[in-house]
């Protein structure tokens, strides 16, 4: 008898996570023995993160996920192919051949990932898609995704920030993206143009303690990159134009790096010459990124000899103008 009840108790309770529980599966033709990575991209670090692998030896696999409101995950074949998808509380199914990437298919009655595959995945990340998606469709968590990068990448006028932020439905809210755009969202509304520049202090590669308060007095370009950043290299020689034609005038640049190696970070310093004032406390995203909502970068902030942010994610040629008015 009490064998009976453990067995019916086992049995529910197999039952009850079964119910918790929704499946990625699938098959790829021409897959030989490899894994399989399930990825997660880390809201804290925007770095994807490995939270599942499967060797695969004909091409069959299969992946459990709890059931929760949609997030983003990406499937990884050879760190070459990557198949992006939106799971919740449906089953995925992906397929298609490695010969043929056009030939890959994502399947779910999940409406997130329908909506999802109505765009392109540039459209997230473009200004004019991104807010025709956030203001059109604040029923979608996929809206609240893209307004959590839109934040970070685009300087947006606070007026439509809260637009966007009030039109959201409370389904979108159950969101883990609404949670992180909305501490995003008042720190950037923090640091808008027209407010003060919160100070802070790191140390150069050669250990000097700088702080930002040091500066006042001058127009500081406050910079964040990384040495992993290909869009932050590509500045960099049109940067120190601007720089070394402006010596004779009110005007520095400090550089913040999110990098988490140093060694990268003074190797970087020195492959590209740079010669502005360049500071890290090799923590990668950490409290100085933080105190500024930079969760991507590049990133920058102009910034007045009184310590007020005069303008956001100013361009290469807006600089150039700017610099050669002082």
């Amino acid at each position: 008898m009490k064998k009976s009840i453990l067995l019916i108790f086992i049995m529910f309770l197999s039952c009850e996570n079964n119910n918790k529980i929704v499946k990625v599966y699938g098959k790829i033709k021409g897959l030989k023995e490899t894994t399989i990575n399930l990825l997660k991209l880390d809201l804290e670090s925007n770095e994807p993160v490995i939270i599942d692998s499967f060797f695969s030896s004909s091409g069959n696999f299969k992946f459990s996920l709890n059931k929760a409101p949609s997030y983003l995950y990406t499937l990884a074949i050879n760190d070459t192919l990557k198949i992006p998808f939106f799971s919740d509380t449906s089953n995925t199914e992906i397929k298609g051949d490695l010969s043929s990437i056009s030939s890959f298919k994502v399947e779910s009655s999940s409406t997130e990932d329908a909506f999802f595959r109505k765009f392109s995945q540039d459209a997230f990340f473009e200004k004019e898609k991104g807010m025709n998606i956030m203001l059109n469709h604040p029923d979608k968590i996929v809206s609240v995704f893209t307004a959590y990068y839109q934040f970070q990448i685009f300087n947006i006028s606070k007026d439509t920030m809260d637009i966007i932020m009030s039109k959201f439905s409370n389904y979108s809210k159950q969101s883990v993206y609404y949670d992180y755009l909305n501490k995003l969202y008042k720190k950037i509304t923090k640091i808008s143009e027209g407010k003060i520049a919160p100070n802070f202090s790191a140390k150069t590669k050669d250990g000097e303690l700088i702080s930002l308060i040091d500066l006042r007095g001058k127009y500081v370009l406050l910079d964040f990159w990384a040495s992993w950043c290909g869009p932050c290299i590509q500045k960099f020689p049109e940067m120190k134009n601007i720089y070394n034609n402006a010596k004779n005038k009110n005007f520095q640049i400090l550089g913040v790096s999110v990098d988490v190696r140093r060694d990268r970070w003074v190797n970087s310093i020195l492959l590209n010459k740079l010669n502005w004032i360049n500071i890290s406390n090799a923590r990668g995203w950490g409290e100085i990124s933080d105190e500024y909502g930079v969760k991507a970068v590049p990133q920058n902030f102009l910034i007045n000899p009184d310590g007020i942010i005069i303008k956001k994610n100013i361009n290469i040629n807006e600089l150039k103008l700017f610099v050669n008015s002082l």
